[in-house]
């Protein structure tokens, strides 16, 4: 592990199951290069986490459990991987809040108390050392190892700050922000002058790729686009790509 690697705020997270494996290795250099990670059903019909180098190309399976996995959120380096498990609506069963290194595989589970009610989206606080999770009842952020995983509900400008960090801002500096329009009408953006118009009708999931563009999903088929003058591209998901693409979360080192 390199001298950069292990100032990450998360260090000591990333000693657990330092002789595995990373779930990327040979396929992307986690913490060195911008990849996606997002949520899709492989060939078995399970509902797991893969992910994708910027460019395109094969996608890789992250997790391989018979539980879903969802709602995965990405630290700014890439490195340490949040993320929702298993759950059942109708048994009202809760899923887990699970932590996952990258460079190695390890995982640890955040306890939640159930006052924290169900879990609807995820992101990284500043400086990612918290998780912020948007619930049924507030929004909340609960530390991440090695702190101690302690829920608090925020107000004030803790929760301005939590509430900024779900969103998926544009540009950097940043000027707009995307989000899927109302009634399932594609992906809208609402530029600087508080406008809103629509980029892709028939699109959803909207994410940041980069600094400069946005991508999202049409049926099985990712798109990324520039924020300027441009028109929208395909990326290659490779051969045999998994199907019900969505929930994508994106990391430039």
């Amino acid at each position: 592990m390199s001298a950069t690697r292990s100032r990450h705020p998360l260090a000591p997270l990333l000693l657990l199951g330092a002789c595995s494996l990373s779930p990327l290795a040979n396929r992307i250099d986690v913490g060195e290069e911008a990849f996606l990670v997002f949520v899709a059903t492989g060939p078995d019909g399970l509902v797991d986490l893969h992910a994708m180098p910027a460019g395109g190309g094969t996608v890789a399976r992250i997790t391989f459990t018979p539980m879903v996995e969802s709602h995965p959120a990405l630290t700014s380096r890439g490195d340490v991987l949040a993320f929702l498990r298993g759950g059942d609506s109708a048994a009202m069963v809760r899923p887990d809040l699970v932590v996952m290194n990258l460079l190695n595989g390890a995982e640890r589970t955040l306890p939640l108390p159930a006052a924290v009610g169900a879990m609807r989206a995820l992101a990284w606080g500043p400086g990612d050392t918290t998780v912020v999770v948007r619930t049924d009842t507030d929004l909340w952020q609960v530390a991440a190892p090695p702190a101690p995983a302690t829920a608090t509900r925020l107000a004030g400008a803790a929760r301005a700050i939590a509430d900024s960090a779900l969103a998926t801002w544009l540009g950097r500096p940043r000027f707009a922000r995307a989000f899927n329009c109302p009634a399932g009408l594609g992906v809208c953006l609402v530029g600087p002058s508080g406008d809103t118009t629509v980029l892709a009708s028939r699109g959803r999931d909207p994410f940041r790729w980069g600094a400069d563009s946005v991508g999202w999903f049409e049926g099985d088929a990712l798109f990324v686009r520039s924020l300027g003058p441009a028109t929208a591209r395909s990326l290659s998901l490779g051969p045999r790509p998994p199907t019900a693409l969505g929930q994508a979360t994106f990391a430039t080192p």
